[in-house]
């Protein structure tokens, strides 16, 4: 776990939670989130959900797998781009899990990133984002990927 950030007087820590995949949207996103914590002088918690169903026994292989899979995704986004953050792993559907982390991170505000649906029709995409954004106890950022050079 990282460092927190400083606390208010009324012991109050921001929290920003950014959406992490291995798609290269979600490195945009992180880029994002990263500089609007530290800008805002927020607690950074990078969130994965892997898909599957949480069981709250025995979970199935492919639920296992998909938990680890997410792990590695997380440790990866920490380690390649030097981030220090918190790091929290759910099993479930994207869009729940993601507003579920927010609200018990207690974020301010969450980050995702989305993909450019065609050079012809250059509007982004990101089916996750507009569920997130019903679901969400907060606003929900959804950063657009880097231009192609």
């Amino acid at each position: 776990m990282a460092p927190h950030a400083p606390r208010s007087k009324s012991g109050y820590v921001p929290a920003i939670v950014c959406g992490i995949n291995d798609s290269p949207g979600a490195l945009e996103a992180l880029r994002v989130a990263r500089a609007l914590s530290a800008e805002f002088d927020a607690r950074l918690v990078l969130a994965h959900v892997a898909g599957g169903c949480a069981a709250a026994v025995d979970e199935s292989l492919t639920t296992g797998h998909a938990r680890q899979g997410g792990a590695l995704i997380l440790e990866r986004a920490v380690r390649e781009n030097g981030v220090q953050a918190d790091q929290r792993l759910e099993v479930g559907e994207p869009a729940e899990g993601l507003a579920r982390i927010a609200s018990e991170e207690a974020a301010s505000l969450i980050v995702v990133g989305s993909r450019r649906e065609g050079r012809l029709r250059p509007r982004l995409r990101s089916t996750l984002a507009g569920t997130l954004a019903a679901a969400a106890p907060c606003p929900v950022v959804i950063v657009p990927p880097a231009r192609r050079r």
